[in-house]
């Protein structure tokens, strides 16, 4: 009877809000005298749709006049965001990046958007690099890549639903297949269950069937950037692979030898080999609420560290700052 009773609940909510919502490839192969042509892949988040970028595509427009500009939508938006299966989510992107194309994107993703455009470089392009553009630079603003272990704040669906659903049928494949946020769900109580159940992040994570293609060392660059103040993706920290720690709400980082990214884990995604190599940064930003990364308000983020990524000058910013 409980099963049936969140099986309705959650068809009403779907109703509703559809009414109110309208092989790795070595760095070395992305050498090139210039950026012009590239085309830069914006990806919104979850409760949002293209509109989410309107406020900040005349700064990108501005700033990079000779590159092409693909601001891309997946489903209906804002209510596919949600309840499309994000695994489906993530091939119906793929798809896109390959009719474009091209051989070399970058791209600049928002929240869940993270989520998606990350499973496209571990998942796609390193995989079959003949078929899918190879992702150069990657980019991503208060994206839960170590996933949310507290409710997330979603503005059409009840917080005390999430949290019963959280708790009661987190790992159900049912519900993962219908709430996207599910398939980042890491309940830091139960990380056995998490290993075992969770379609989605453990593979994205590779601690679960390792993979070497799977690693991030194909990036010319990778920015990172997590928000202290961030309401949706609980932890914050998350934003920049930090965790917590299992049984407990303390935080560690991947500078902590029992994080499952850490370098005496193995570095399985080769965030290590990253930082060795002066080709990442992880920071911290507050002052902002989470669904503002892809507006105007958020702009000097922009100007301090997205843009000189996308130049190519990534090797020059300041050292990380998230880890402190």
């Amino acid at each position: 009877m409980k099963f049936v009773f969140l099986f309705v609940l959650l068809m009403v909510i779907t109703s509703a809000s559809e009414k109110a919502a309208t092989n790795v490839v070595p760095s070395s192969n992305f050498i090139q005298t210039s950026d012009e042509g590239i085309p830069i892949i914006l990806m919104h988040g979850i409760v949002a749709s293209v509109v989410a970028w309107e406020g900040i595509v005349p700064h990108f427009e501005q700033e990079f006049p000779n590159r092409p500009l693909h601001v891309i939508e997946i489903g209906k938006g804002v209510l596919d965001s949600v309840k499309m299966d994000l695994l489906l989510q993530i091939d119906n992107f793929a798809e896109q990046m390959a009719a474009l194309d091209v051989p070399v994107i970058d791209i600049v993703a928002h929240s869940q958007g993270g989520i998606i455009t990350r499973s496209y470089v571990q998942n796609y392009a390193n995989q079959e690099p003949e078929r899918y553009p190879q992702v150069r630079r990657l980019i991503t603003g208060f994206t839960p890549n170590s996933g949310v272990s507290q409710v997330p704040k979603i503005s059409f669906i009840s917080s005390k639903f999430i949290h019963y659903v959280m708790k009661t049928w987190e790992y159900a494949k049912f519900f993962q297949k219908r709430l996207s946020f599910l398939n980042y769900f890491r309940d830091t109580y139960n990380i056995n269950k998490f290993l075992e159940k969770s379609r989605l992040l453990p593979d994205l994570n590779n601690i679960r069937n390792f993979h070497e293609c799977k690693k991030l060392n194909s990036l010319e660059f990778a920015l990172f950037i997590a928000n202290e103040d961030d309401k949706t993706v609980r932890p914050w920290q998350s934003g920049v692979f930090s965790e917590f720690i299992p049984n407990s709400t303390d935080i560690h980082s991947i500078y902590d030898e029992e994080h499952p990214l850490s370098r005496e884990n193995g570095d399985v995604l080769g965030l290590f080999e990253l930082m060795q190599e002066n080709r990442m940064r992880a920071y911290k930003v507050s002052g902002i609420k989470h669904k503002d990364f892809t507006d105007d308000v958020a702009i000097q983020i922009y100007h301090e560290y997205v843009f000189p990524v996308l130049r190519g000058e990534g090797h020059d910013l300041p050292p990380s700052n998230a880890f402190e």
